[in-house]
């Protein structure tokens, strides 16, 4: 009769196959010709518990048209970055559940090339202020958008692709780093991108010479 009970009970709760109710007990044990199945199983719920102690914050990205970022501008220009310097401006763009310290501030000096909205001619230089991460913060899942400026010179490298894959020859060639940027002036005179802090990568677009491809 409690064989019984333990059938019914392990159809009941609908068991997994290599575990089995012993007894009509609520204890599980596991048959020995599927043991060494199990190892994966548990291997796999190791790695997800793992992933879920990474912090994630799902967002909705939109993407910003040439037109758009014109319109929002007060300031575009083709810029040159020559200087970085670190600085203390508290973030003021959402924080997608970060604190404020998990920000650190940049400004970044250029040097102006031409200006094709706003800005004064006589005007050489320019400041932008702008954000990344700090050194605390580890892995992101769908994190920021943040951008970088690398004072050149810099390699560039070019490569044709066919269905999404390399082919023919890469291109390799140097210049200083340029940039099309769409900002809009602070208060204390430097400037920022137009685009929110968290995706500051939105309001830039690097600009290269012109150069060839190697064909296929």
């Amino acid at each position: 009769m409690n064989q019984m009970k333990a059938i019914i009970y392990s159809k009941r709760l609908a068991f997994p196959k290599g575990i089995a109710a012993s007894g009509g007990a609520c204890s599980l044990t596991f048959c020995k010709n599927r043991k060494m199945n199990t190892i994966p199983f548990f291997i796999g719920v190791v790695a997800f518990q793992v992933l879920l102690m990474i912090p994630s914050h799902a967002r909705l990205k939109a993407t910003v048209s040439y037109s758009e970022l014109l319109a929002k501008a007060d300031l575009v220009a083709i810029i040159e970055p020559i200087k970085n310097e670190s600085v203390k401006d508290a973030y003021a763009g959402f924080l997608y559940g970060f604190t404020q310290k998990d920000f650190v501030g940049t400004n970044t000096t250029f040097s102006v090339h031409a200006y094709l909205k706003g800005g004064d001619t006589a005007t050489k230089e320019i400041t932008v202020l702008h954000f990344s991460y700090s050194k605390d913060v580890g892995p992101r899942a769908n994190g920021a958008s943040f951008i970088t400026f690398i004072t050149g010179p810099l390699q560039y490298e070019k490569r044709s692709l066919k269905e999404d894959k390399p082919v023919g020859g890469v291109t390799v060639y140097k210049q200083q780093p340029v940039w099309l940027a769409f900002l809009k002036k602070r208060s204390d005179g430097r400037f920022e991108p137009i685009s929110d802090p968290y995706d500051s990568s939105d309001s830039f677009r690097e600009i290269h010479d012109s150069s060839f491809y190697s064909k296929p």
